[in-house]
């Protein structure tokens, strides 16, 4: 009877460390293991990818483009021939068709790869203007144009 007790406990203890192994190797693998990125990121991504398609088919090759929820920001040279004018018009028409969530808009634009000019504008009052909440007058009122300086370059 007594090596019955001594077997039936050998076998309990076996089991425990077994399960105790299987648990600690779940728990390990459940920590280790490969999670998906936030969404935040790819939302970001594909709007980035958006509007430097959207400017190379207006002409705008090679931009620069990061959205985010504070800023949507384009930077680019200015095309030989091009108006800047146009361009920046067009660099905020797609923003705002791209990234309406973004509080700000900006648009720096270069000229033979030196800083010229920078567009400044709430997010808001561009898509007021493009579902033609506000007349052009008001637009211009709250549009920062500025010379690009190299050290706001960020």
């Amino acid at each position: 009877m007594g090596k019955l007790f001594g077997w039936l406990f050998r076998i309990i203890i076996g089991i425990l460390v077994l399960l105790v192994l299987a648990l600690g190797g779940l728990w390990a693998y459940s920590s280790l293991a490969v999670r998906p990125a936030p969404e935040e990121p790819a939302v970001a991504a594909a709007a980035n990818t958006s509007v430097f398609q959207a400017m190379a088919a207006g002409g705008i090759d090679n931009a620069v483009v990061d959205i985010t929820p504070e800023r949507a920001l384009v930077r680019y040279n200015l095309p030989q021939g091009m108006d800047e004018a146009a361009s920046w018009a067009y660099a905020l028409t797609v923003l705002s068709s791209v990234a309406p969530y973004s509080q700000q808009a900006v648009v720096q634009i270069y000229q033979d790869f030196a800083p010229k000019t920078e567009v400044n504008v709430g997010m808001a009052d561009v898509v007021a203007m493009m579902e033609g909440r506000l007349t052009a007058e008001q637009f211009e009122q709250r549009v920062r144009i500025a010379p690009l300086a190299a050290s706001s370059v960020k």
